[in-house]
């Protein structure tokens, strides 16, 4: 295959829509496209975790958050970080700890 006629085949996006995409490409950017699907309903549902935790025990320390959910820091973060952008949090900070609970 010539440079030209691989690079003239590659990707044309348009937004979020693919409008050509060469054959032999076509399997990674699907692939790629389901894995982060995936990822964002794995971060959906530790965020749910740590809202039904939020919802059934009240305000809890990152610790006690970390400590309901059983989620890894990072997990923990991430829930924590879609549940914010919903606006579902109130974070607050004492002089140990950070405090969170639902609006």
């Amino acid at each position: 295959m010539r440079k030209v006629h691989f690079f003239t085949h590659l990707l044309v996006i348009i937004g979020r829509n693919v409008v050509h995409l060469h054959p032999y490409l076509r399997k990674y950017f699907f692939i790629t496209i389901f894995y982060l699907k995936m990822n964002v309903e794995i971060i959906g549902e530790w965020a749910g975790k740590a809202w039904t935790a939020l919802n059934e025990q009240g305000a809890l320390s990152m610790k006690g958050l970390k400590k309901a959910t059983k989620l890894k820091e990072k997990e923990l973060y991430a829930a924590i970080g879609w549940l914010a952008r919903e606006g579902k949090l109130n974070i607050a900070e004492t002089e140990e700890e950070i405090v969170i609970s639902l609006i």
